[in-house]
């Protein structure tokens, strides 16, 4: 419509996010400009509440058109003065390595539960458990600017994982891994301190003699040892608390005799009964991280000096498995009681390989005794 002081004037209602409405106007020379300033103003101010932008302060200029980069990002930049240095690392790490290659491009309207899911389906669980923690913190925070009018990231379930038969070390691959072990422990061609992880050896002894949790067998103290029974030496496994709560129960375990041989061979004269029996060099307990990366160590090391290796590399938890199956050969019951498990089919599901006959105490005997 033609305005008073000349040109034209476009005007109408729109109505806002919040349900309120609010008149809007815009003049230009042309009947053709106005609608089309109009129809600009319409879209600004349909974002809008009464009380402002939707997004508020932090997330101005977000919208549904949005990607989800821009809204994890603009999350994370809203809490930069909150979040510790690791956990801004943790969280930016997920953004860039497991949310943007599968959920970065697509815009906020256009995610969904069944998109979600299709991303954490293509994740590890433990990539999609980081990923997860980021991305319903971005979401929530968008809906609290209205951003975002749903949340799309409750409903997802973790990705599944084909169940895996569990592998034991057969007794070639336990003497290559010990053997292994003491090789890069006294190399003198290695940077840094030596010996290298000096317990590493004799750890990996009393794993495959116990069967123990790394977090229970970093957590021995000597004072738990009953090493002068040698009919029946013995240790007590004492309950290990963990984030992911209290691990199995107080136990007594008799010791092979060539775990406890190296746990003779290993104990200081006049040890304190309160000391740790694997401490570093500053007299602290070994932690459970330290065994797994020295394990790493020892894998790459012998790929690098071509020495006979079990592939895939053992972890401490194949130490365990091994141990079950060994034990499981006569009594699954017992091979459930060595390893601290409340049920036997936890032991059965999960660590015990029954097809495969693994005499473990007569292959590292055997080592030892040459």
């Amino acid at each position: 419509m033609p305005a008073p002081g000349g040109g034209f004037q476009a005007r109408g209602q729109v109505r806002r996010r919040d349900g309120s409405r609010v008149r809007v106007s815009r003049t230009r020379a042309s009947r053709a400009a106005a609608g089309i300033a109009w129809r600009q103003a319409a879209v600004e101010e349909a974002a809008r509440t009464r009380y402002g932008d939707t997004a508020g302060g932090d997330a101005a200029g977000l919208t549904d058109a949005s990607t989800v980069v821009e809204l994890v990002g603009a999350w994370l930049d809203s809490r930069e003065g909150d979040l510790s240095p690791a956990s801004r690392r943790i969280y930016r790490a997920a953004l860039d390595h497991q949310i943007a290659p599968y959920l970065g491009d697509l815009v906020l309207r256009e995610v969904g539960p069944r998109a979600v899911q299709a991303a954490a389906d293509r994740m590890t669980p433990q990539s999609w458990r980081r990923a997860r923690v980021v991305l319903r913190g971005a979401w929530q925070w968008g809906l609290r600017m209205e951003v975002v009018a749903h949340d799309p990231i409750t409903p997802t379930t973790p990705p599944r994982v084909p169940a895996r038969d569990p592998q034991a070390l057969t007794p070639g691959e336990v003497r290559d891994t010990i053997a292994a072990v003491a090789a890069r422990t006294n190399d003198p061609d290695i940077p840094g301190p030596r010996p290298r992880h000096p317990w590493l050896g004799a750890l990996c002894v009393v794993l495959l003699g116990t069967g123990l949790r790394v977090s229970e067998a970093t957590a021995m103290r000597w004072g738990d040892l009953d090493l002068d029974d040698d009919a029946a030496p013995s240790l007590l496994v004492r309950p290990v608390k963990t984030r992911h709560g209290t691990l199995a129960r107080r136990r007594r375990v008799v010791l092979p005799r060539y775990a406890a041989a190296t746990l003779r061979e290993w104990r200081p004269a006049g040890a304190d009964p309160a000391a740790p029996v694997w401490a570093t060099s500053a007299g602290t307990a070994v932690a459970p991280g330290a065994v797994h990366r020295a394990m790493r160590a020892v894998a790459a090391y012998a790929a690098q000096r071509g020495l006979p290796y079990p592939d895939p590399a053992p972890t401490p938890h194949a130490f365990r498995r091994t141990v079950a199956t060994a034990v499981a050969g006569d009594d699954l019951r017992a091979a459930a009681a060595q390893l601290g498990h409340a049920k036997i089919s936890t032991t059965e599901a999960h660590y015990a390989e029954r097809l495969v006959e693994v005499d473990v105490a007569a292959a590292l005997d055997e080592y030892f005794a040459t």
